[in-house]
């Protein structure tokens, strides 16, 4: 951080009687858990935009990249992420030759207590009986705290931001506030997040929980999460790894936020659907990366 010294020079040169101003005080950098902790009130959030990118391979090969771009809010709570409404974006690059191989889709999703509300993803959209729009979950993305790709790193567990600013690698000047670096593995990110735990019924073992994530935060003036990069290997399918990144950027700190669920008459249980054998599950967004994977 810039310490702005006040100049002495002048003082130097002034005749004795002339007092020398005083140095100005050094600024106290926010602490960014505090700052978090301030803006955990329900009825209030922040915005989020991302873009994840997750290569596509066929035979051991990349052959195209899927793109994820999410916009939405989060509501929160006094221990985090409280509620979601995301609209996720489905690309890839470059554009599939076949128009049976476009995977393109808009899906918008609402989780709050304890249930998800799915709508758009037209492999189930039109096995939803006539004017039913949503099919409601259990809340499966409980795991992930903020309802994003960013699967692993939740800045808006407090425990887990005291970490990351904790054992950063590198810290750095930012152009309004500060950033940081790192690498962790899985398994340090479990035990750091109080979120992440309350999602799993065990703790990360063996090769999975060694598996690293590489990430960068950037704090604006006030201590909040501005952005957050990763990067990290995930299994998409039996012997299928790939790498996925993902970049988040959060604006609109302590903005108005309520979230509430879709009209009840436009809901519809998944377990009551018809033909459910048939209708691919929204369980995770990654899900349409999986059914690619397995058909290539």
């Amino acid at each position: 951080m810039k310490r702005w010294i006040a100049p002495v020079v002048a003082a130097l040169l002034a005749p004795a009687l002339v007092t020398a101003p005083a140095t100005a005080a050094p600024r106290t950098a926010p602490d960014p858990v505090k700052a978090l902790k301030h803006q955990l009130r329900p009825g209030h959030g922040v915005r989020v935009t991302e873009i994840t990118t997750v290569p596509l391979k066929q035979k051991g090969k990349p052959t195209a990249k899927m793109i994820a771009r999410v916009g939405g809010s989060l509501e929160f709570g006094p221990a985090g992420v409280a509620a979601t409404d995301l609209t996720t974006r489905f690309t890839t690059q470059p554009p599939p030759k076949k128009k049976d191989e476009d995977l393109s889709s808009t899906e918008r999703r609402i989780t709050l207590r304890g249930k998800t509300y799915s709508s758009g993803p037209p492999v189930w959209m039109d096995k939803l009986p006539e004017g039913k729009r949503w099919v409601r979950t259990e809340n499966v993305l409980k795991a992930i705290g903020s309802g994003t790709y960013q699967l692993y790193v939740n800045v808006f567990d407090p425990g887990t931001l005291r970490f990351l600013v904790r054992e950063a690698d590198r810290r750095l000047p930012g152009a309004s506030g500060v950033q940081y670096t790192g690498v962790n593995t899985r398994k340090e990110l479990y035990w750091a997040s109080s979120a992440y735990r309350r999602g799993w019924d065990f703790p990360p073992g063996d090769e999975w929980a060694q598996r690293k994530i590489t990430w960068r935060l950037w704090l604006d003036g006030r201590g909040l999460p501005s952005r957050l990069a990763t990067e990290a290997d995930i299994d998409i399918a039996r012997d299928t790894t790939v790498r996925m990144a993902t970049d988040s950027r959060y604006t609109g700190w302590g903005s108005r936020v309520v979230i509430t669920a879709p009209p009840a008459d436009q809901v519809v249980d998944f377990n009551d659907l018809d033909d459910i054998d048939d209708i691919f599950e929204p369980e995770s967004p990654l899900n349409i990366i999986v059914e690619r994977a397995k058909n290539d």
